[in-house]
């Protein structure tokens, strides 16, 4: 953990044996309006990369995806996990509501119950 406040994770795993390597820098928003919750990277996240030593160190970069929650106060959950493009959707992201999701994003998953 690099800082507590707000949350601030630093990560590097590595498979010798496999030449893989990961590392990234992580960091969590929240954010509540009403009685539904967005969860979305924060503006410190750097993403988690994935070198592949063994492919001339070739590099892949993935964030993590949005989750908005609605209704756990009243007993009718209903969640989503999206998948999005930050050069596009920006900053918006962490103040959309259901309703206002663009079709452009694909919903990973998608959680509901009482």
């Amino acid at each position: 953990m690099v800082s507590h406040h707000s949350l601030v994770f630093a990560h590097v795993y590595r498979c010798v044996e496999k030449g893989i390597e990961v590392t990234g820098v992580d960091h969590i928003s929240a954010k509540f309006t009403g009685l539904s919750a967005t969860v979305s990277p924060g503006d410190k996240c750097k993403g988690i990369f994935v070198t592949l030593n063994g492919r001339n160190n070739e590099m892949y970069s993935t964030t993590p995806p949005i989750g908005n929650i609605v209704g756990w106060l009243r007993g009718s959950l209903l969640s989503k996990v999206l998948q999005y493009d930050p050069k596009k959707h920006g900053d918006k992201v962490g103040t959309w509501r259901l309703k206002d999701i663009p079709k452009s994003c694909n919903v990973v998953a998608s959680f509901h119950g009482n």
